[in-house]
């Protein structure tokens, strides 16, 4: 790993040993300090604050809930892990490796693993509560809203069960595969299939609402605000109303999406293999501005502070500039950078097939306010938590949220053949209105797997 040219690697520029505590370097260059973000204050940006190291690749994201990190890794390991200090608090082993994102709410973390099951794990100590066993790799995340669980499975189903005991309540079952999370937002669940559609599901019966339905390619985890659901969709970025799937609008991006589309203060926000990051207006689609890194974009955005952060390929995690895509500052990671970056209290948390997880200097006061960590999705913090345990949020129209609770390369070192799916392969809510929205129940748990595209990147990122 190497210093990059704005942020500061820990001592030495290196990781000193398996899940071990790096102390911040004492001295901070000037070129660090970067300025104003739109609400936070002047800081060094893009600096190590500590990683912890597993034994395989990072791709999904953290989750940070009552000063724990949550992660899962392809050790088959998932670890909660101190925001302080870097160090483990606990590890659960699963059979296999963790894709998912896990999802804490209420004193349990829940997270699939490409052994089949969905887990239900005690936060504060990583003891077993129950698991379910789907028919195949679930490298998805969970969403957790009002008592059930809501899961996606690479055996065709989407599933809902009892968050309590983990018994089913209902599945639903497609043409072909699932990989990427479930949306949960008001009475509907919103699901992406490899059959080219994207589903809107009741949550009560698991019954279909409506279809979205292309002749190629796989959708994206989706995020809801208002009565529009954005989702990539190969290589373009759709809106759709959320009542019927009716398309409002679409852009074309000159690579396949993986990424999955945020939504900050009325602009969407997502990656693409072409290598750039892209704001669109949320309106009517427009380039607002691109951002092109050195490589393909699988990580997904996270916003705070008027600042956009997102990981690529090229090894490197980005901070941008939300109004004009400007870099704010970047931090070289010694691997690619899959994992879809969180923010709490102004430190970054995310994952690196170099294996660790890291926390870094953000450059910002706040926390994560974008539309897919509001929702859970891809890793959340604790504002998040608090919404899924009592189930009951508001959150404006543009994606901000206010929430208020009532009660690779081989020479990364990654093995060649590897997957995701563990196979070998390579406006305030109006509460009366009947409509879904972005409001009461807006839930939904990380991007996970994507195995379409996972095949893809890990057969061509030795090119």
């Amino acid at each position: 790993m190497q210093q990059s040219a704005a942020g500061t690697k820990g001592v030495n520029g290196t990781s000193v040993g398996r899940r071990r505590f790096l102390a911040t370097t004492a001295s901070i260059s000037a070129g660090s300090i970067v300025g104003l973000s739109s609400v936070g204050t002047v800081r060094a940006s893009g600096n190590e604050l500590w990683s912890f190291q597993t034994d395989d690749l990072v791709t999904g994201s953290p989750t940070v809930v009552d000063g724990t990190v949550y992660v899962g890794s392809s050790d088959h390991n998932v670890y909660a892990v101190d925001t302080t200090s870097g160090e483990e608090v606990w590890s659960f082993e699963t059979g296999d490796t963790v894709w998912s994102s896990p999802n804490v709410v209420d004193g349990r973390v829940y997270v699939g693993s490409g052994d089949h099951n969905v887990y239900a794990l005690e936060a504060a100590t990583g003891e077993e509560v129950w698991s379910f066993e789907t028919g195949d790799s679930v490298g998805s995340s969970p969403s957790v809203f009002d008592g059930v669980v809501y899961v996606t499975s690479q055996d065709g189903n989407a599933y809902a069960m009892d968050s309590t005991t983990g018994d089913e309540d209902w599945s639903f079952e497609t043409d072909s595969w699932f990989s990427d999370a479930p949306v949960v937002v008001d009475e509907t669940v919103f699901v992406a299939s490899n059959d080219h559609t994207l589903y809107a599901l009741d949550t009560t019966t698991g019954d279909e609402n409506w279809s979205f339905e292309l002749e190629s390619g796989i959708p994206s985890t989706p995020t809801v605000v208002g009565e529009t659901v954005y989702f990539g969709f190969f290589d373009h970025v759709y809106a759709a109303d959320v009542t019927a799937g009716e398309e409002l609008w679409s852009f074309q991006i000159d690579g396949p999406l993986d990424s999955s589309p945020t939504v900050a203060d009325g602009t969407v926000y997502v990656g693409s293999t072409d290598a750039n990051v892209y704001a669109l207006d949320a309106s009517d689609g427009a380039k607002v501005w691109s951002f092109e890194t050195g490589r393909w974009v699988y990580s997904s955005p996270t916003v705070a502070d008027g600042t956009v952060f997102i990981g690529s390929h090229d090894r490197h995690v980005y901070a941008l500039d939300a109004t004009d895509g400007a870099e704010v500052w970047s931090f070289e990671t010694g691997g690619q950078v899959d994992s879809s970056p969180t923010v709490a209290d102004g430190v970054l948390y995310v994952g690196s097939r170099d294996g660790n997880v890291y926390a870094l200097d953000a450059g910002v006061s706040g926390s994560s306010e974008c539309s897919r960590v509001a929702q859970g999705s891809l890793g959340h913090h604790d504002e998040w938590a608090s919404v899924a345990a009592t189930a009951e949020t508001e959150t404006d129209s543009d994606g901000s949220d206010e929430s208020t609770p009532s009660g690779d390369d081989t020479d990364d070192g990654e093995t060649a053949g590897s997957d995701r799916d563990g196979n070998g392969v390579t406006d305030d809510s109006e509460p009366d209105d009947g409509l879904p929205g972005f409001g009461i129940g807006s839930a939904f748990a990380g991007l996970g797997g994507a195995a379409y595209m996972m095949r893809r990147r890990f057969n061509n990122d030795s090119e």
